[in-house]
């Protein structure tokens, strides 16, 4: 791996933790149980698509962390990485509204300090916020 031992022990701890997740599930007592008379409609705090979307969402955003990809969406349509010249950058993203980069290099030291400038770098840059609204989302 190229990380070496940090990356062999973040495999370890989602392949450990996963497998607990899902058995305190299948192990845990049930439902909680509410006097019907007081119970009102039942509300479903999250969809089986929205527990679906969360779950990949975070198994992709490790797997980028890991890898040595850099992505983000962009403020500009046509984002410029041109100011990142390191010859450890294998790979440009060309879209719309996305700056990426994949790096490679066989120092595991030198990918990270690349991560870390670059990742500053690209919040300052590209980094497309939108500014929570001001009445909550349905």
């Amino acid at each position: 791996m190229r990380l070496g031992p940090l990356a062999t022990l973040a495999i370890a701890v989602v392949a450990a933790v996963l497998p607990a997740g899902a058995s305190a599930e299948r192990v845990r007592s049930g439902p909680l149980t509410v006097d019907a008379s007081s119970r009102g409609p039942l509300i479903e705090r999250f969809a089986p698509a929205d527990r679906y979307a969360h779950w990949l969402l975070a198994i992709v955003w490790v797997t980028l962390a890991i890898t040595g990809l850099i992505l983000s969406l962009a403020r500009q349509e046509d984002p410029d990485t041109s100011t990142y010249s390191d010859p450890e950058i294998a790979l440009r993203l060309k879209r719309r509204h996305h700056a990426g980069l994949v790096l490679r290099s066989s120092d595991p030291a030198r990918i990270q300090a690349l991560l870390e400038n670059y990742s500053r770098r690209f919040a300052e840059e590209f980094l497309a916020i939108e500014p929570p609204g001001t009445k909550p989302a349905a």
